[in-house]
């Protein structure tokens, strides 16, 4: 027993911690890639093992220094923790070194098992070639393309805003959107004041009626909130911060 003691307090203690951790470590990186999720149990037990062997590495670097005055039985025999750690430490060398044997041969084995790789099925056959076929003359129209839209009865004309001066046409048969989005105005003005569809103007039995959409800022005739209103010429209809005057074919 004081053999052993000696050796494992003269080099036995750095061995000891060295094999330990060179287990734990070489299981938690190995097992990352070869066998993720499924090493827990021989992590912790490696790490248990080595911190098992810390103790008598501290006792052989601070617990040492009266060797040189007693004989080795004495020495060892003045303090029980020297016994206690050294049979900790064997404990865990072991402890390290079995999960590390567990962890090859159990766990990191079932991770190699061969896998049966089939080869991709073969492309299929390229479809035959297709003969041209001349194509065939369009047959005539039997009826009149239909009419096209009519000439504008109405235009409004921009007196303030982005588009000032200009003349947008009112068409008698579509909605005549008026809106900041490109997507769903017929006509578009880019002015932030302005909501995406803000108005729409209708040809109504002879007559153009404007409509506000729940825009943000609402829409004024003539100076007075409406949502829905006939307009006459020269009415002037104020969209945000554009202002455009109703003009009407006489």
């Amino acid at each position: 027993m004081e053999g052993l003691m000696s050796f494992w307090y003269g080099w036995g203690a750095f061995l000891g911690v060295f094999l330990a951790a060179a287990a734990a470590i070489y299981i938690f990186f190995d097992s990352q890639a070869a066998a993720p999720g499924r090493a827990t149990a021989p992590r912790i037990l490696s790490i248990a093992g080595l911190a098992l062997t810390i103790p008598s590495l501290f006792y052989r670097l601070t617990k040492m220094d009266g060797i040189d005055v007693m004989t080795p039985a004495d020495f060892f025999a003045a303090d029980s923790n020297f016994s206690l750690f050294l049979y900790l430490a064997l404990a865990g060398v072991a402890l390290a070194l079995g999960a590390l044997i567990y962890y090859l041969m159990s766990v990191r084995n079932s991770s190699s098992i061969n896998v049966t790789v089939y080869p991709p099925p073969p492309p299929p056959p390229p479809p035959p070639p297709v003969e041209p076929v001349a194509p065939r003359p369009r047959p005539v129209a039997a009826t009149l393309p239909m009419n096209q839209e009519p000439a504008p009865q109405a235009w409004l004309v921009v007196r303030a805003g982005p588009r000032v001066g200009q003349q947008l046409a009112l068409g008698m048969s579509r909605p005549n959107v008026i809106g900041r989005d490109p997507n769903k105005a017929d006509i578009v003005i880019d002015e932030e004041s302005v909501s995406r569809e803000h108005a729409r103007v209708r040809f109504e039995n002879g007559q153009f009626v404007i409509y506000d959409m729940a825009s943000t800022g609402g829409t004024h005739v003539n100076g007075s909130n409406v949502q829905r209103q006939m307009l006459y010429d020269n009415d002037r209809i104020n969209l945000g911060r554009v202002e455009m005057v109703f003009k009407k074919v006489a």
